[in-house]
């Protein structure tokens, strides 16, 4: 098992909110994928499949799934509950596998209307 710090920067506007968490989960590897699984705070499954080229986060809620994907490159898309369908644009992909550790900065979009920009750091150990 592992400790999993999980630390979000979430700028909307002026406003800033900080989530840092640290959860236990477990280090899969398999077919050159790296898997994190936990339960989060909500005691939410959540899986984060990652390469050096691509992270996706599963998240497994009552009223169904999410998934969002970060990639430098090509706009992602995601669904959440309530909000609907949002664009996901990931400025900054950086993996560091030698030092477990994912630094990605990206921002939700609705409409071409900008929600929040993020900044996310999971530290692993």
């Amino acid at each position: 098992m592992k400790k999993l710090r999980i630390l979000n920067e979430i700028r909307l506007g002026e406003q800033l909110e900080v989530i840092d968490e640290t959860q236990t989960a477990e280090l899969v590897l398999k077919a050159g994928q790296r898997y994190l699984i936990y339960q989060n705070e909500a005691s939410e499954k959540t899986v984060i499949k990652f390469d050096r080229e691509k992270l996706k986060m599963i998240r497994y809620l009552p009223e169904g799934t999410i998934q969002m994907e970060f990639s430098t490159g090509l706009p992602t898309w995601t669904r959440f509950p309530g909000l609907g369908q949002l664009q996901i644009k990931t400025d900054l992909y950086r993996p560091d596998l030698e030092n477990n550790s994912i630094q990605i900065k990206y921002s939700l979009d609705k409409n071409e209307n900008k929600i929040a920009d993020y900044q996310l750091t999971l530290t692993y150990e």
